[in-house]
């Protein structure tokens, strides 16, 4: 299962966007669920680049993580549109994506 958490530390003004696991919903490279989420979050990071929002990235194999310091309203309306695809994913393969 995929699961993603969005942490707000409000003493650094920083968000912490973290996405953990394989959704296993089909062996990988075949897996459609992780694509979809993959591909939200390929496009969040590139677009929160592209407006030079103070982001950086941070991951591994397992854990991937997004440090956005001082979020915009502008990044903020990104992240919105990312966690809102998300539901959206969330709610048809509830078994292979959790959003915390």
């Amino acid at each position: 299962m995929i699961t993603i958490t969005k942490r707000v530390i409000k003493q650094s003004d920083c968000m912490f966007i973290s996405l953990k696991g394989h959704a296993n919903y089909a062996p990988l490279g075949q897996d459609i669920v992780c694509s979809a989420v993959s591909i939200l979050y390929q496009t969040l990071l590139i677009s929160l680049k592209e407006w030079k929002i103070n982001v950086k990235e941070k991951g591994d194999n397992e854990i991937h993580t997004l440090v956005i310091k001082k979020p915009t309203y502008d990044a903020q309306i990104l992240i919105q549109s990312f966690f809102w695809g998300l539901k959206e994913i969330a709610k048809v393969y509830p078994n292979h994506v959790q959003i915390v």
